[in-house]
Parts: structure tokens; C-alpha cells; sequence
């Protein structure tokens, strides 16, 4: 559907009936005075002191996650997430040049690429040398042991690197059960129209959704909060 389309029906945004409405982006149809107050609330939101607020705030966050993240089975969710808030402070950061948006969110990309392919050098490294240690004192255990009486050197045989134990008996573990949050179309275009969000931001509130298994209703919300486009 075209967007400023116009038709004469029901405002999807407030209460207004019969009347003049405009198709916007997201497919809503808003009447001449949501349409007025959604155009002076992204004019007071894009003012730059505004925008360098929710910049810094957004930066600040991710420099946070940066910092706290250790290895964990939800990290790539976590990194999809703070990609997600970060290219949204970028796009929304009217010092930016628009031609420009997108090579400054590669670069602050490819920083935090870095920044972690050094962490996991030095974590490597770190690991190496605890294991060279834990190999030495293993070797020291076998050769104490080894001048030990029978009885006496049986509690030391599990450290010794010839020793082979049986192996255990290997038990299937269940799959996880993971759940999955679905959505109708109907259901998101509801929650961003709810949050005053539009179209645009329909891929981050799905990308939230599957990294954090939130309601669409919750993802928009946080999105919304984030980008300053709803207050609590």
C-alpha cells in the first residue's frame, strides 16, 4: 500500500471516525492530528542535544556489554542485540551525514570485532600457559607416586598420563525444548504503531523478539524506551 495514500475512515492511532486519513509508513492510517503530533514529536527527538543524549546513552551500554561479556551460550544474542541499539543510535544521530551512517556503524563494528579478537588471543594464551603448568604438576604427581608402596600409590593412578580408565557409559541427553515467540503481522504492526514507532523499525523489533524470546509487544516497548520514542 502506497504510503501518504489518503481515504476517508477511521484513525488507527486515536479515536477519530469518519474522517480524512493518511496512509504512513508501517500501513497506519492517522488522521491529519496524529499525523501533526507524530511530526512535532520526531522534530523534538531529532533535535541534536536530544539525539547525542540517546547516542551517549546507547554507547554507554554497549561499552558496558563490552566489558562484562565473558563466554557465555547467549553471547551471540547479546552481540545481536547491542548491533541492533547501536546501528539505531547512528541512524537516529542527526550530526551524521546520512551517506555516511553506514561506514561509521561498520567502523564501530569492526572496533568491537577487534576489541574481542584480542581478548580471545590473550584468553588463548592464558589457557595455554595453565595447561602447560597443570601438564608439569601432573608429571611431578607421577613421579612421587611412583616410589610409593602399592596401597599407597593406588590414589594417584587417575594422574598418571599412561593411565587409561574405563570409559564410562555415554547417555544421550535430552534436546532442549527451545521455545520460539510467534507473532502475527497484525500483532507487530500493533505494537509499533502502540509505542510510536513506523515500518523501519520492524526488523529490529523481530531481530529483539528472537534474541531475547520477549513478546513482540515487549521488544517494542524496549526498542521505543531506547530510541526515545516512548517514555514509561
Amino acid at each position: 500500500m502506497a504510503v501518504n495514500q489518503t481515504k476517508i475512515g477511521d484513525c488507527e492511532v486515536c479515536i477519530n471516525v469518519n474522517l480524512k486519513t493518511t496512509c504512513t509508513y508501517g500501513n497506519i492510517w492517522m488522521c491529519d492530528e496524529c499525523i501533526e503530533k507524530e511530526r512535532k514529536l520526531t522534530e523534538e527527538n531529532m533535535k541534536p542535544e536530544n539525539v547525542q543524549a540517546r547516542v551517549n546513552a546507547t554507547l554507554h551500554a554497549a561499552a558496558k556489554i563490552d566489558e562484562s561479556v565473558v563466554v557465555k551460550t547467549d553471547l551471540f544474542n547479546a552481540a545481536t542485540v547491542a548491533s541492533v541499539e547501536l546501528k539505531a543510535a547512528i541512524e537516529n544521530d542527526g550530526n551524521i551525514p546520512a551517506d555516511q551512517k553506514q561506514y561509521v556503524y561498520a567502523n564501530a563494528c569492526l572496533e568491537r570485532f577487534q576489541k574481542f579478537q584480542k581478548t580471545v588471543f590473550d584468553q588463548r594464551q592464558e589457557l595455554l600457559e595453565n595447561e602447560n603448568k597443570m601438564r608439569m604438576w601432573q608429571t611431578q604427581v607421577q613421579q612421587a607416586a611412583s616410589t610409593l608402596r602399592g596401597e599407597l600409590r593406588e590414589k594417584f593412578k587417575q594422574f598418571d598420563v599412561n593411565y587409561q580408565p574405563a570409559p564410562p557409559k555415554s547417555v544421550k541427553p535430552a534436546s532442549p525444548r527451545t521455545s520460539k515467540k510467534k507473532f502475527s503481522r497484525e500483532e507487530l504492526n500493533a505494537a509499533i504503531k502502540k509505542y510510536n514507532l513506523d515500518g523501519s523499525h520492524a526488523t529490529a523489533v523481530q531481530m529483539l523478539v528472537t534474541a531475547k524470546n520477549w513478546t513482540v509487544e515487549n521488544a517494542a516497548k524496549d526498542l521505543a524506551v531506547k530510541l526515545g520514542k516512548y517514555t514509561e
